[in-house]
């Protein structure tokens, strides 16, 4: 058995959580906050049979968008967080979002 953690934008949470229903997933959503912007995240806590780990990574993907921003829409603090190890600044857009996903090995599940 496997569990899948992921962290997805808030914007996309909805979505990605209907869809991993109606592919036969069972999903726990908790709020979570983080990331550079400070956008607002979800955790989705996702288990499944090894077999299904796959699909459920698929509707992630395809339900989590990636989203640019522009050099003025990122705080001058969080610009040199991103530029630290670069040898040049970045002028151009950023892009980011998308989703993080873990993959877990479950060795016991209990439901009571």
């Amino acid at each position: 058995m496997k569990m899948i953690l992921s962290v997805v934008n808030k914007q996309d949470a909805k979505t990605v959580v209907s869809e991993l229903i109606r592919g036969g997933f069972q999903v726990t959503k908790l709020s979570s906050s983080g990331g550079f912007l400070k956008t607002g995240t979800v955790t989705l806590l996702c288990g499944m049979k090894d077999e299904r780990v796959e699909k459920a990574l698929e509707i992630i993907n395809d339900n989590s968008k990636k989203r640019t921003f522009s050099p003025s829409q990122i705080p001058s603090n969080v610009k040199s967080i991103i530029n630290h190890d670069a040898k040049t600044e970045h002028t151009g857009d950023y892009v980011m979002g998308g989703a993080s996903c873990f993959v877990m090995h479950v060795e016991e599940y209990f439901k009571f």
